[in-house]
C-alpha cells in the first residue's frame, strides 16, 4: 500500500474527471429501448451503478495499490483503445470494472512485481474469479496490443497534465 503525494491526488481527480466525461456523454446517450446486450463491454456491466465515484474508486485503488502515474496513463489509453477499436460507450455501470481490468493488465504488463489476484480483486470489490475473466476479456478486446509507445505515453500524459493544470486553476 502506498500513500500519495497531494499532487498525485490531483492527479487522479483530472483521471476521473476524464473517465467521468467518457460516462457522462455515454450515459447521455445510451437509451434504455436498445440493446444494451450487443455492447462489446456487456461483460463488464454492472447491474447497477456502484455507490462509490468514480473519482473515490481510482483514490482507493491509489491507495491500497503501488499508485504510479505511469500505469493511470495506461489504463487511460487501454480505455481509449477499447473506444476507438469497438466503438463502446462506458457509461455509469461499466466504468468502475473496465478501469480496474485496464489498471491490472497495465501493471501486470509493465510492472515486475505485482499483488495476487486475490488481494487485487478485493481493492476492486470484485470476485477474484471473475475480475481473472474481466482482464481476460478486455485483453481480447484490446487484441492483446498492450504495449504503448513512448510518443503516445507522453502525449496522453501532457493531456493529462494539461487538464490537470486547468482544472486546478477553475477551483
Amino acid at each position: 500500500m502506498t500513500s500519495i503525494m497531494k499532487s498525485d491526488e490531483e492527479f487522479v481527480r483530472a483521471i476521473s474527471c476524464i473517465l467521468s466525461t467518457f460516462v457522462q456523454k455515454a450515459d447521455a446517450v445510451v437509451d434504455c429501448s436498445c440493446n444494451l446486450s450487443k455492447s462489446p463491454i456487456v461483460k463488464f456491466r454492472s447491474k447497477r451503478s456502484p455507490a462509490i465515484s468514480i473519482n473515490k474508486y481510482l483514490e482507493r485503488t491509489a491507495r491500497l495499490t503501488w499508485f504510479s502515474r505511469e500505469l493511470y496513463v495506461c489504463s487511460l489509453v487501454y480505455l481509449d483503445r477499447l473506444i476507438g477499436q469497438h466503438s463502446a460507450r462506458i457509461t455509469s455501470l461499466e466504468v468502475h470494472r473496465l478501469w480496474f481490468a485496464a489498471y491490472l493488465l497495465a501493471t501486470k504488463f509493465y510492472c515486475d512485481e505485482y499483488y495476487s489476484n486475490t488481494y487485487y480483486s478485493k481493492v476492486a470489490g470484485v470476485a477474484a474469479e471473475e475480475l481473472g475473466e474481466l482482464e481476460c476479456e478486455l485483453l481480447e478486446l484490446l487484441q492483446y496490443r498492450l504495449l504503448i509507445s513512448p510518443s503516445l505515453f507522453d502525449l496522453y500524459k501532457e493531456k493529462v497534465e494539461k487538464y490537470m493544470k486547468t482544472f486546478l486553476e477553475n477551483m
